[in-house]
């Protein structure tokens, strides 16, 4: 009988060890990715200053490859300043002039920092990347509400 049990205990163990390494490895592609500024958040929820959270579905992304930034982010609120432009409606802009500041959490992941110094409506964008590429991302504007999204970051392969 006790014998059966610590049978049983050891193939337990045995059959979920890929899932731990897998998980494992998975986590050091979002550290690797993170550290060579090589990765892509894709947007699944937003959530703006008023109203409720809305889950997206069209592919919104904010890309980070190396020197490149490139934003395509949907956005819901007050705008201040009015433009022409009907391109204007979400924050899209692609940057080489940017701040990046990236340090560790206290329980895992990253806090990363990120000011476009060539656009005039994004003031800072504050991505926060967890172990499992789980992320959230605040952008504060200089014309516009505050807006927060929640998604996952991945990285670029080249």
């Amino acid at each position: 009988m006790i014998a059966t049990r610590i049978l049983l205990f050891f193939m337990f163990i045995v059959a979920g060890a890929p899932g731990i390494q897998a998980q494992s490895s998975g986590e050091n592609a979002i550290a690797a990715a993170v550290a060579a500024r090589q990765y892509q958040f894709e947007v699944t929820m937003v959530r703006p200053s008023k109203g409720g959270q809305r889950t997206m579905t069209g592919g919104y992304t904010l890309k980070l490859a190396h020197d490149t930034l490139s934003c395509d982010l949907p956005y819901m609120g007050r705008v201040y300043q009015a433009s022409m432009n009907s391109d204007d409606a979400g924050i899209k802009f692609r940057s080489t002039q940017f701040e990046y500041n990236s340090a560790d959490r206290k329980k895992g992941g990253w806090n990363i920092t990120i000011k476009p110094k060539d656009q005039r409506n994004v003031g800072a964008m504050n991505l926060t990347v967890f172990d499992d590429g789980s992320a959230t991302l605040d952008v504060t504007s200089n014309d516009r509400q505050p807006i927060s999204y929640s998604g996952h970051v991945s990285p670029i392969h080249k």
